[in-house]
């Protein structure tokens, strides 16, 4: 009976999400920048002009903040389908409130309150079922989708003030009541995407099938399971697979995101916190992650786009009334806005096209958007006739875009991913509040010296209170900031190291793309790689014996069956390359690289004595490592394998049995065929192997506590066939790299090994990251 596994739709129902997701934003977005042609005369009516513009307009978005802030718990709570219906529901309502609204306070409770909120459940819960329901075609999709938010928004500007012309105020609120009803109807079709998933057959050999597989009996304590369930994949021989699949999508998400208006609320998974008793204030520290806050680069960027954000809104949302104090028709006013929104479309365009052969940093095109924008506003005062304010307003609608757009990128550049809902949700917290504080004095300043140029010159201060910081900030870094001296000695070490492993896989892939035109696949030495390079050649000196280098051997020659030299196998790097070059993936040479990189720093952190045999090796000399000088290392060497035993690389191993296989326990008989899953993260922590098995102890491997234990009870890097091809050059390459940063620094971290958060991806890694101070060793004076 054949097998399935069921897949993203790509296609199918999820075009009618990618409709619904369309006509949803489009009844939200297109009524924000024609805000004044909807309640100016309205609010003239009421004697209320500028001011309330401000205070409405700030509250919609410090609303829509807080609802965005709230929806990752929701989501914990109910499905993404009934937080979305909810949100589209209270927008509507709260459309309907405003056709008999009679004063701003009204106004304030209808659109600012009910309306903000709604859109701020609708925004997270359209992008989260979308990005479900496509991978290979979200760019595609995404940018289709923003193609008709974008249509929408040029045509509201222009069916509103036809409305208000044929309807009135009144009329044209119920008509546009109705027409933000269909937010109802693109919510609604958020249908869960388990319900439309593709069913695919699979193969026999598929590393999926894993998963159905009943492999073992349970013989071990719950306790003991959850531990290793809790920190392995669901499907861990995909390792591979999948994290391409998760890289292809982050920068989908990136390119897709370069369409929305709004600046996406990003939603991304995050390890859960250890869980500690905690007073009230610390439970506000722990949801908000105000820890962030002693970040002052991290404060700074909020600090700018918050206010860059404030002032482009309300530009916008005023740019009406001053247009028809400027005596302006309506209608060229509507004009105008269309405009704008034109070239806002426009930009997004560019902007998408152009981050596919471009890269520059998200902040810099930010930086580049508000700096540019300050210019264009003092330009904005000087123009008084239709066809330059037209082109004026074009420019700021272009600009608008770098604006609004990188906004999420921003934060994802500089935040570890792990820290990333947190830090934008305490973003949308920040601005939100400053946009309900800096709102109405705006407001009062308009009102107090009735002058439109005052009005604009304060949030043009407010958009400069972006770009200066933000220009200092790079000033200072690049050219004020105090550099340690040593820094660039350590890089072009650390870069000559990156270079040889650059080396080694360009020839490896050579040596592959050869052998696989002649039908096989083999996986080739290191000395094959790496003979006749004069850049890699160990330097030949004598050792204590008197022997010449080239006659020595490492410990690790010693176990000749997983020799790279002797026999040739598909390992680690080769599974990579042949990866790369199976055209199902985008592994450049430096993502390998970055992989092979990943995988020798999964190290512990080491003690004074590993620095201690390093000084009685190389006394206060500055030279080179040379290979003789890594035989000697015999503690970082165990300091090295005790860290992999702790933390192995790859936390299990699968293997497809290819005969029946009996089982000394309950004589039970493994069936040909079916997969084993081997959990190495558990093996090394056994401990009739190894006392104390939880407690790091390089003394672990000590020949005479090494030469009795079973040859598998060790395999950080698999074993047998397939083991990794290049555990010596690895274990060299280490050992090199390590004594290089120990012999010149001090490496401290002010995290104990309980805190460590695991996360098992294609390696075993922290989740949150490496936090340690690195401080330069003083070399001791020779009297």
């Amino acid at each position: 009976m054949g097998k399935y596994k069921k897949v993203t739709p790509e296609g199918g129902w999820g075009y009618i999400v990618g409709l619904g997701l369309a006509i949803s934003l489009m009844c939200a977005l297109g009524t924000l920048p024609s805000f004044g042609l909807m309640f100016g005369d309205f609010l003239t009516s009421l004697g209320e002009e500028t001011s309330a513009i401000a205070l409405i307009t700030s509250c919609f978005f410090s609303s829509f903040s807080i609802a965005g802030l709230f929806t990752n718990t929701l989501f914990k709570k109910y499905t993404v389908r009934k937080i979305a219906l909810a949100g589209a529901f209270l927008y509507v309502a709260g459309s309907f409130m405003v056709i008999f609204v009679t004063s701003v306070t009204q106004l304030l409770v209808s659109f600012s309150v009910v309306q903000g909120i709604g859109f701020g459940l609708i925004i997270p819960s359209a992008y989260t079922t979308f990005n479900l329901y496509f991978e290979e075609k979200r760019v595609f999709m995404m940018s289709i989708a923003q193609t008709l938010i974008g249509l929408g928004s040029m045509i509201y500007p222009i069916l509103i003030q036809w409305l208000m012309d044929n309807y009135g105020f009144r009329g044209c609120m119920a008509i546009m009541a109705a027409l933000n009803g269909h937010a109802i109807v693109g919510m609604l079709v958020m249908h869960p995407v388990e319900w439309h998933m593709k069913k695919v057959k699979v193969e026999d050999d598929d590393p999926e099938n894993v998963s159905e597989e009943k492999i073992t009996k349970k013989t071990e304590v719950e306790e003991d399971r959850a531990t290793v369930e809790k920190l392995l994949p669901k499907h861990p021989v995909q390792a591979i697979k999948a994290q391409e699949e998760r890289i292809k999508s982050r920068r989908a998400s990136s390119i897709s995101s370069l369409g929305n208006w709004a600046g996406p609320i990003v939603i991304s998974d995050a390890s859960e916190r250890d869980k500690k008793p905690a007073g009230k204030w610390q439970v506000l520290v722990d949801f908000l992650d105000l820890t962030l806050l002693n970040d002052l680069v991290y404060v700074n960027i909020v600090l700018g786009i918050s206010f860059a954000l404030f002032s482009d809104n309300t530009f916008f949302a005023v740019l009406p009334m001053y247009l028809l104090s400027l005596n302006f028709s309506k209608q060229d006013t509507a004009k105008i806005i269309a405009i704008g929104a034109a070239a806002d479309l426009a930009s997004r365009t560019f902007l998408a096209l152009a981050s596919t052969c471009i890269k520059v940093k998200s902040r810099y095109v930010y930086l580049a958007g508000a700096a540019f924008t300050v210019a264009a506003r003092f330009a904005h005062l000087c123009v008084y006739d239709f066809n330059g304010m037209a082109f004026i307003i074009g420019i700021m609608g272009f600009l608008r875009t770098w604006i609004h757009v990188p906004l999420p990128l921003v934060f994802a550049e500089y935040l570890p991913q792990e820290r990333f809902p947190s830090g934008y949700g305490l973003f949308m917290a920040i601005s939100g509040n400053i946009g309900f504080i800096v709102g109405p004095i705006s407001g009062y300043i308009r009102d107090a010296t009735q002058s439109y140029p005052i009005f604009f010159h304060s949030l043009n201060l407010c958009m400069a209170l972006c770009a200066v910081p933000w220009i200092l900030e790079v000033l200072y870094v690049r050219y004020w900031r105090p550099r340690d001296p040593t820094v660039p000695k350590v890089t072009t070490k650390v870069d000559i190291i990156h270079g040889l492993t650059k080396k080694v896989i360009k020839k490896k892939t050579q040596i592959y793309d050869e052998n696989f035109k002649k039908g096989i696949i083999p996986s080739p030495s290191l000395n094959e790689i790496i003979a006749n390079d004069s850049y890699s050649k160990p330097e030949v000196k004598k050792t204590p014996s008197g022997e010449n280098v080239k006659g020595l051997r490492d410990d690790l020659d010693e176990i000749d069956e997983n020799d790279i030299g002797e026999k040739r196998r598909l390992a680690f790097l080769d599974l990579m390359i042949e990866t790369a070059r199976g055209g199902a993936s985008n592994f450049s040479d430096e993502d390998i690289k970055q992989q092979v990189d990943t995988i020798m720093f999964e190290g512990h952190d080491t003690t004074e004595k590993v620095y201690k045999e390093l000084k009685n090796i190389f006394g206060d000399s500055d030279r080179p490592c040379t290979f003789a000088d890594t035989l000697e290392m015999k503690y970082l060497e165990r300091v090295i394998m005790e860290s992999l035993r702790l933390y192995p690389p790859v936390p299990l191993i699968a293997r497809k049995i290819q005969q029946d296989v009996k089982l000394n326990t309950d004589n039970y008989v493994l069936p040909a065929g079916c997969t084993v899953v081997i959990g190495t993260f558990k093996l090394h922590r056994r401990g009739d192997i190894y006392p104390n098995p939880d407690v790091f102890n390089p003394d672990n491997f000590l020949p005479e506590h090494t030469q009795n234990r079973h040859y598998y009870s060790f395999i950080p890097f698999s074993a047998g066939p397939r083991s990794c091809v290049g555990r010596k050059y690895a274990m060299l390459k280490l050992k090199v790299l390590l004594s290089t940063i120990l012999r010149n620094y001090k490496i401290n971290s002010d995290l104990t090994e309980k805190d460590f958060k695991l996360q098992a991806d294609i390696i075993l890694k922290r989740a949150d990251g490496f936090r340690i101070s690195i401080e330069p060793r003083r070399k001791e004076k020779v009297i």
